[in-house]
């Protein structure tokens, strides 16, 4: 069961034409928001993306802290505000184990329950879904499960075994597409189609302080 301290840090967020999910880790008494990078392609140090609340698009002011250079569908953002109860949620990919179930959250086709204020201060909740750590390394973390557009920046969480206390392990970037040809009438036409393999990319935190700079 998923508990508050994962679901009222998951936000759904947009920048430009690219919407999808983000979510707040603390790191020395300071709030970060961190998403998929290519939801927020081509943000600049100071800008302005948009956060789902109260039934409406609001602007929220950012810096970047960290966006990554490499192949790591990473970005993390300081926001001009505070988005989350400090709930604990260490984020941290140490102790995940090959094979285990995890979760992930976000907001799949613009999808999201709406709470009020009384439960999430007039912030709607993600949708959950559940899937099997495939492979660590190397690259990213694959993981057998469906996911769907707009999970994009999406929190991966887990708790190692016997304990009740949920980490972040890391980030939603996307899924595993493979091709099959187009057949009419059972011949080969020559044009292909993709399709969701069932394997889920996501990109480890390891420990969320190796990317902030102090």
């Amino acid at each position: 069961m998923i508990t508050t301290n994962v679901l009222q840090r998951t936000f759904q967020i947009s920048y430009g034409k690219d919407m999808g999910t983000g979510f707040t880790i603390d790191i020395d008494d300071k709030q970060y928001l961190v998403t998929a990078r290519h939801v927020v392609s081509g943000i600049q140090q100071e800008d302005t993306i948009r956060i789902f609340h109260d039934h409406t698009w609001k602007n929220l002011k950012v810096e970047t802290a960290w966006i990554s250079q490499s192949k790591e569908d990473i970005a993390i953002l300081i926001p001009e505000v505070q988005l989350s109860p400090n709930h604990p949620l260490e984020p941290s990919s140490g102790g995940l184990i090959l094979g285990q179930d995890v979760y992930f959250c976000g907001y799949p086709y613009g999808l999201k329950m709406e709470v009020g204020y009384e439960f999430n201060r007039g912030f709607p909740l993600p949708l959950v879904k559940r899937g099997t750590v495939s492979s660590m390394a190397p690259g990213p973390l694959l993981i057998d499960g469906i996911n769907n557009p707009g999970f994009s920046g999406g929190p991966v969480v887990f708790s190692e075994p016997g304990s009740k206390e949920f980490k972040v392990a890391g980030v939603i970037s996307g899924y595993r597409v493979d091709y099959d040809p187009v057949l009419l009438k059972g011949k080969d036409i020559g044009l292909e189609y993709g399709y969701n393999t069932g394997l889920i990319v996501a990109y480890e935190l390891k420990n969320g302080t190796d990317y902030i700079t102090p």
